[in-house]
């Protein structure tokens, strides 16, 4: 019974945790130099952003986006509020001299409606399905009894990258123990020869 309570309390908090930080894939390359098409003419530019959100944005603060004809070109707001390419090309046309507007950013109702897509997605990776609502038999606000919850699905996605060292061993009954031992110590693990 404690060993159970422990487990569902746990779960819940990783749960939780994972609500609140999120679970996009963030990226960010800094800033790089690119060049247009020929390559004789070039920029710095900084790339950052998720798989739901992003910024291309060059030194001198002017969102650029890159064309499907391999232009960079710098961004205006299509329709939606979302960024869309011009017609300018970055370190051709001059931005100043055509008002191409600095730290250009998306139309709020853009934004809203990033949001919820990620919000959406969050609750299909950790739900699969809007959750149904837990309706208390005792008439209060929560379960009557920890006991009533009875299984519990974990997704659990193992990524092990070739140039990366690393001591804990991943193997299925390593990351059962992670998940289900009483005072597991990952330092205690060693790598198999």
């Amino acid at each position: 019974m404690k060993r159970t309570s422990t487990l569902v309390i746990c779960l819940l908090a990783t749960l939780q945790f994972s609500q609140q930080a999120g679970v996009t894939a963030p990226f960010d390359y800094g800033t790089v130099e690119y060049e247009q098409p020929g390559g004789t003419i070039t920029f710095n530019a900084h790339n950052s952003g998720d798989e739901f959100i992003w910024w291309f944005e060059t030194d001198d603060g002017y969102e650029i986006v890159k064309g499907v004809d391999g232009w960079f070109y710098y961004a205006t707001l299509d329709s939606s509020g979302e960024y869309t390419a011009s017609t300018l090309k970055v370190g051709i046309d001059d931005p100043v001299e055509n008002n191409i507007p600095l730290y250009l950013q998306r139309s709020t109702a853009r934004l809203a409606a990033i949001e919820q897509m990620i919000q959406d997605f969050e609750d299909e990776l950790l739900w699969g399905e809007e959750p149904e609502p837990v309706i208390p038999k005792d008439g209060t606000n929560r379960p009557s009894r920890i006991d009533e919850v009875t299984e519990v699905t974990l997704k659990v996605l193992l990524v092990e990258f070739q140039d990366v060292d690393h001591e804990a061993v991943s193997t299925r009954e390593n990351i059962q123990n992670r998940f289900f031992q009483l005072n597991y110590n990952s330092a205690l693990q060693t790598c198999p020869k």
